[in-house]
């Protein structure tokens, strides 16, 4: 006996599909009405503001040589509304720090860590955190896939984001990172240990590098090389200012043709070794317990 189970499932798709069909066609239809289709005085005087007109142009044709006309409405110009943006983020770190530190009492060991946005955040409050908790003298800042290159910090913290000076001092250069944790460890020395992970060609921080630099974000292997270039200058910046800094340097989710990789480790692969001895959570652990090491520097010098 023959199925008819699948030509009946057909019968309906078809139907359905059909029925998709006439309601697209009836609201293009609909659509053609109000707007093509529709009819227009012509224009003759002054347009009024708001109403459309028909304007006929001496010459043009259609495709079947009829009469051309093309349809204006005049508006009243572009209004540019204003927004006001409020940077209170010192203010509102300051007062949640203070209203959690009932639940945290008085540490012995601190670990100050933040990923991407919170990475940057991190290398700028650091200093202030420790200043919070004395008696932690066991003490580790870790900052997780944040570089981005640009010549406007300084004046940025000073007149966009009003930072206090002691922040926005330390912005001497185009990293941001590398001079706070710079500032960080001169002003600390070896009583704080100070770590920075990556990936290698972070797929992410290259679009926003992008968007700095051309005004368009984009990630392609042009852009992989010049952030991989970029992030092999910062660690040997961090090296230079700080000969005890740890460095892990990694590679996850690389692209068959950029190469370019994923953004951030601590919030998905914190304990995959990705390719080293350690995972960046042990590569933390170790560091916290005195044992600071590096891993993945090879990365940063190659080539395809």
């Amino acid at each position: 006996m023959e199925n008819t189970k699948p030509k009946s499932r057909l019968k309906k798709v078809l139907i359905i599909i059909g029925i998709i069909i006439l309601v697209i066609a009836t609201g293009i239809f609909i659509l053609l009405k109000l707007t093509f289709l529709k009819t227009f005085p012509k224009l003759k005087d002054e347009p009024e503001i708001g109403k459309w007109y028909e304007v006929e142009v001496d010459g043009a044709k259609s495709s079947d040589g009829s009469e051309w006309h093309g349809i204006f409405r005049k508006g009243t110009g572009i209004y540019e509304g204003k927004k006001t943006v409020y940077h209170t983020g010192d203010n509102n770190y300051s007062a949640y720090v203070e209203q959690v530190r009932q639940y945290i009492g008085e540490p012995d060991a601190l670990l100050v860590t933040g990923f991407s946005a919170g990475g940057f955040a991190t290398s700028l409050l650091a200093d202030d955190v420790i200043d919070r908790f004395h008696s932690a003298k066991n003490v580790t800042v870790c900052v997780d896939s944040s570089l981005l290159i640009y010549d406007g910090w300084h004046e940025t913290a000073v007149n966009l984001w009003k930072a206090p000076t002691e922040i926005s001092d330390r912005l001497t250069t185009n990293n941001l990172v590398l001079d706070s944790l710079t500032a960080l460890h001169e002003k600390r020395g070896d009583s704080v240990k100070i770590l920075f992970d990556c990936s290698y060609r972070d797929d992410t921080l290259m679009q926003y590098q992008s968007y700095i630099d051309s005004g368009k974000m984009d990630k392609t292997k042009e852009h992989g090389d010049n952030f991989q270039r970029d992030l092999k200058e910062m660690v040997n910046g961090l090296h230079t200012n700080i000969p005890d800094v740890g460095i892990y340097i990694w590679s996850c989710g690389e692209d068959a043709e950029t190469h370019n990789t994923q953004h951030t480790i601590i919030s998905s692969n914190g304990f995959d070794k990705l390719g080293n001895d350690r995972s960046v959570g042990e590569w933390i652990y170790d560091a916290v317990n005195g044992d600071v090491k590096t891993y993945g520097l090879e990365l940063l010098d190659k080539s395809f």
